[in-house]
């Protein structure tokens, strides 16, 4: 949406819904994909924190366009920037992982300083958001290796010895 906002000759509105409705898609896919693995490395928490986040934007967001909430409109890359920020730092630390901990960083900067950029900053937001998820996608990023504890089922130790090993075979590449 920060993109699409400032070039579209769509309104706000119609881009809010739009957007609301992939955010959600989005979120709920999210959920789907990630919860097996979360569960066995005991990261359900992370994938309901992130959920708590985009949702809690995504109605912040509406709440803005469609009541023509001036100050909210006006903060709407750092509200987001800062979820981000929230959610990657949350990721760092549940996953031990620096890669994560410095997009918190990059992000909570950004957020502190998103305004100045004017007109620029709803750009700006969209490349540093989809440039960090980018970023992630096509690198290896840190993380601890996989939980391994008595209640794991033999599917879940199973799942974790597959992890690693496609871990250990990305190293070697």
């Amino acid at each position: 949406m920060f993109a699409a906002a400032p070039v579209s000759r769509v309104g706000w509105q119609q881009l809010a819904l739009a957007w609301s409705g992939l955010t959600v898609m989005g979120v709920a896919s999210m959920v789907a994909m990630v919860s097996f693995w979360a569960r066995v490395e005991r990261l359900m928490w992370l994938v309901y924190s992130w959920s708590v986040l985009m949702l809690l934007g995504t109605a912040v967001t509406d709440w803005g366009v469609f009541g023509s909430v001036g100050p909210v409109l006006l903060n709407l890359c750092p509200l987001w920037l800062g979820l981000c920020a929230i959610g990657h730092g949350l990721t760092g630390w549940g996953m031990r992982s620096r890669a994560f901990l410095w997009l918190a960083g990059v992000h909570g900067s950004a957020a502190l300083v998103i305004t100045q950029l004017g007109s620029w900053q709803y750009v700006a937001t969209g490349v540093i958001i989809s440039g960090s998820l980018l970023v992630l996608a096509q690198l290896r990023w840190d993380m601890r290796p996989p939980i391994n504890y008595a209640l794991l089922s033999a599917r879940q130790r199973a799942f974790n010895r597959q992890q690693q090993a496609l871990r250990d075979a990305h190293l070697s590449i």
